[in-house]
């Protein structure tokens, strides 16, 4: 009885051994086909200002998030931009990124000198060779006068 035991679980473990072999052979070629069939490149940038209404212009700060679900780093061009109210460009500054996997950016604009008014910062990205991406956002430049800032700087007004 111990024979047949032996002799049923070793064929059990042939079988075994083959179908695996057969198997895992498919499944890494699936796995190799699912891997060729992503991009190697595939991108998701979001941009937002922190704030929208600032007392002085070089306090605009841009948060960015950039994200690559990718198989290899993706290269960007970054150019930022301001446009006054007549449409007319007032400020550019550019730059360049590498991301792997994700990467977070608070890019500041301290050589920014805007007078009062309204504004719209673009920025612009480019990568992939021909991919743009291009985003949108107002903001306004407000100076406290005279009589708010006294109030502001003895803790009354804002």
């Amino acid at each position: 009885m111990k024979k047949k035991v032996f002799v049923c679980s070793g064929i059990f473990i042939v079988i075994v051994a083959i179908f695996s072999f057969i198997y895992s052979g498919y499944f890494v070629s699936s796995a190799n086909e699912l891997d060729e069939s992503i991009p190697a490149e595939l991108f998701d940038i979001r941009m937002d200002l922190e704030e929208t209404t600032l007392e002085n212009s070089n306090e605009l700060r841009a948060v960015i998030t950039y994200e690559s679900f990718g198989r290899v780093p993706t290269y960007v061009d970054l150019d930022y931009s301001v446009y006054d109210e007549s449409g007319g460009k007032v400020y550019t500054k550019f730059g360049e990124i590498i991301v792997e996997v994700e990467e977070m950016q608070r890019i500041d604009f301290p050589d920014l000198n805007l007078l009062d008014g309204e504004y719209e910062f673009v920025f612009t990205t480019l990568y992939n060779v021909d991919v743009f991406d291009e985003f949108r956002q107002f903001f306004t430049v407000k100076k406290k006068g005279f009589f708010a800032r006294l109030l502001a700087f003895f803790g009354i007004g804002k």
